[in-house]
């Protein structure tokens, strides 16, 4: 934020009603992302730690294919 930077993390199970996650799938996480880089209209930069490095890879991935 010292830089202004802004900082989102992302909660990628969506719940369909309180209470009640739906099912998750590498394309639902790759969509939440997609989604999330959509509201932006500056760069951003991307960290993931495991999984989640495959779902920003496959994110980018997806959104290259798109433009």
């Amino acid at each position: 934020h010292a830089l202004g930077h802004k900082t989102v993390a992302l909660n990628l199970l969506r719940t369909e009603r309180a209470g009640q996650i739906r099912e998750q799938t590498l394309q639902s996480y790759v969509d939440c992302v997609v989604a999330e880089l959509d509201r932006h209209e500056q760069p951003v930069i991307l960290v993931g730690h495991s999984m989640g490095g495959a779902v920003i890879t496959a994110a980018v991935c997806s959104r290259s294919r798109a433009a």
